[in-house]
């Protein structure tokens, strides 16, 4: 019979408790001949997610925009803007191209009670990968009135 220090190739086993470990959990030596299985990414709240910025000089205006370059295949999953005014009359929606292709969600600014340093966000939920080296345009319907310039955020999730 080998010796457990002489087991090569299919002999070996996976460590104790790999049969109750879920997933993304690791083994972590504890330096005491123990340890304990462990999330490998617990703590950390980005999981490889990043922000991208840009700047849309009035959104009341139809066709106005703005643009990301898209530098590793990604999803995206958030679209914020701060308007730099508050508008009147109507919503201004903002729709995302994927490089020329209309994405299905998009990002409606609201009029009612709109002030300068409002903030509006839309989380989307459509399943999408959009290609390294890709151009994310970002485009006003100007259904509002009143020049108003805002800051865009675009949050995407390396795939």
């Amino acid at each position: 019979m080998a010796l457990h220090k002489d087991l090569t190739g299919a002999e070996l086993h996976e460590p104790k408790g790999a049969d109750t470990a879920t997933d993304r959990q690791v083994y972590v030596a504890d330096g005491a001949g123990s340890g304990d299985w462990e999330d490998k990414f617990e703590g950390i709240l980005n999981l490889n997610e990043y922000w991208l910025t840009s700047y849309m000089t009035d959104i009341s205006t139809a066709s106005n925009r703005a643009y990301f370059y898209v530098p590793i295949q990604s999803e995206i999953f958030e679209l914020t803007a701060i308007i730099n005014n508050s508008i009147t009359t109507g919503n201004a929606t903002l729709s995302i191209y994927v490089n020329n292709v209309l994405f299905p969600e998009d990002l409606d600014v609201l009029y009612t009670g709109s002030a300068s340093g409002d903030a509006f966000t839309q989380g989307f939920v459509t399943a999408n990968t959009i290609a390294a080296g890709s151009v994310i345009e970002v485009r006003s319907d100007g259904g509002s009135d009143t020049t108003t310039p805002a800051f865009l955020t675009l949050g995407l999730r390396a795939k």
